[in-house]
């Protein structure tokens, strides 16, 4: 008997959900990304959001262990937040975790992480 196993593939992430502390949200939104030291700048899109961090789609890899400035921005304001990579996926994009998120940008995150939990 053939299994089609692309059918029984779970969601992207849900097999490390069990692991997480906090739940995590598709989402979709341009992304701006800048590495301090080299100051590259790179676009991209966020495809999925925690209160921890994010996933970005974008075309060129960085370093993990980088430390950037994000922005991500939509139509309710603009969320600004010093960043790490923890996973770097050549050609798809990266995990990243937030850093020293200002108490501002904190509120605005929860703002569209409760806006989330309703979908």
């Amino acid at each position: 008997m053939k299994h089609n196993f692309r059918s029984q593939r779970p969601d992207a992430g849900s097999r490390f959900a069990g692991r997480r502390s906090v739940s995590r949200f598709e989402f979709i939104a341009p992304v701006a990304i800048i590495d301090p030291v080299t100051k590259t700048h790179i676009s991209g899109s966020v495809t999925e959001i925690s209160q921890r961090g994010c996933f970005t789609e974008v075309p060129s890899p960085l370093t993990d262990d980088s430390i950037i400035q994000l922005r991500i921005q939509t139509d309710e304001g603009a969320f600004e937040t010093w960043a790490r990579v923890i996973y770097n996926r050549p050609g798809v994009g990266l995990g990243l975790l937030f850093i020293d998120t200002a108490p501002d940008q904190s509120k605005l995150l929860a703002a569209w992480l409760d806006g989330l939990k309703g979908r």
